[in-house]
């Protein structure tokens, strides 16, 4: 299988490399600055250059920033390519279905640890009881806190600011919601690490239109206590402002700013770091939680972010691979896993990497 990866930042190379083992891989971005030995890697820019390139591939996996995600994605659907993408952009993926079913290719959009793993539980537990809640609580972070973040980013930090400007949809006893992102705010308690402050990010994303029957939808990003606090005063004091201001006769916009300045201070290296995910589901039988539990991997030395987003975007390039997953059109994760098989298969590639997932029945519902 010839499979184009294009990016490659910390997850993209994590991609390339984990897939490289059993595929003919090679990687395109602007910038090429990590390279592992058996990949073909090409300089190219997504939104400009000449896709002809990208024709003699079996598959793309789409490993850009959000910004360019969905302008990268439409671009590349009517090469008639099956494509898997990370890239979390903001707009809506299903706006582009109409493409993808006219050019008949599988385009798998969403496909990491959260959004993502995290649907798939959830579409598991809906295919076989009445879900009444989902709560998915997740982050991924150091394990040394360094004041004054306590912070490192597993993606751009314009990403990661972008989430806390975008509005927050949510459910709660059968009523959309909208909300500030960063609000919310709770006490997680995560063994081995102790207690975290989770608020309310825009992660739910097509949760909310595939599931319109489930009466309370949450989902919440985990960070250590006192984190949240500085963001909310970043916000509130400008600085995640996209409208340019005046300075010294240049239109600077602060966001950017913002970005620029966080580069350093955000930039995850080689230091220890982990990704914890609790996802509570109840149904009107019993209470189930999900827990996952991910390091870095010192002997490849790849993040656990990248592993876990990395990797289940890889279990769905193997699914589609071979023939398992060949539905038409715009699919998100929780399209996938509808029966025990998919998501067994999608685990054991997880856990076959290293990768675990407890799953725990808290409480069981006798109904009369």
């Amino acid at each position: 299988m010839n499979i184009a990866v294009i990016g490659n930042g910390l997850v993209g190379s994590v991609i390339a490399k984990d897939l490289s083992d059993l595929n003919s891989v090679a990687v395109f971005d602007i910038n090429i600055n990590k390279r592992f030995d058996g990949i073909i890697y090409t300089k190219f820019d997504i939104l400009s250059d000449d896709l002809e390139i990208l024709s003699n591939f079996d598959i793309f996996v789409l490993a850009v920033p959000g910004s360019i995600g969905y302008q990268s994605l439409k671009r590349l659907i009517p090469l008639g390519k099956n494509i898997v993408d990370i890239s979390f952009f903001p707009e809506k993926a299903s706006d582009l279905n109409d493409m993808a079913v006219i050019h008949d290719v599988t385009v798998v959009v969403d496909c990491g640890v959260a959004p993502g793993l995290c649907n798939m539980f959830l579409a598991y537990e809906n295919s076989i009881g009445n879900v009444l809640g989902y709560k998915c609580y997740v982050g991924g972070l150091p394990f040394e806190r360094t004041l004054p973040w306590q912070y490192k980013a597993p993606f751009s930090p314009t990403d990661v600011l972008e989430e806390y400007t975008r509005k927050v949809y949510y459910r709660q006893n059968g009523v959309d919601k909208i909300t500030e992102a960063m609000t919310g705010v709770e006490k997680i308690v995560i063994d081995s690490i102790g207690t975290l402050e989770a608020f309310y990010t825009d992660g739910l994303r097509s949760l909310l239109d595939s599931f319109p029957d489930i009466p309370n939808l949450e989902e919440k990003t985990m960070r250590y206590p006192g984190y949240i606090d500085k963001i909310i005063f970043l916000k509130q004091a400008g600085f995640l402002s996209t409208k340019k201001v005046l300075v010294n006769d240049l239109e600077v916009a602060p966001f950017d700013l913002t970005s620029k300045l966080l580069i350093d201070d955000w930039k995850l290296t080689d230091e220890m770091e982990f990704t914890a995910m609790k996802v509570e589901i109840t149904t009107d039988r019993y209470k189930k939680t999900y827990n996952l539990f991910d390091n870095r991997d010192i002997g490849t030395g790849f993040s656990s972010m990248a592993r876990t987003t990395g990797f289940t975007a890889n279990a769905a390039v193997w699914l589609i691979a071979n023939g398992r997953l060949n539905k038409k059109g715009i699919i998100f994760p929780e399209d996938i896993t509808t029966n025990q098989k998919m998501l067994s298969d999608i685990l054991d590639y997880l856990s076959d990497r290293n990768i675990y997932v407890d799953q725990e029945i808290e409480e069981e519902i006798v109904i009369d």
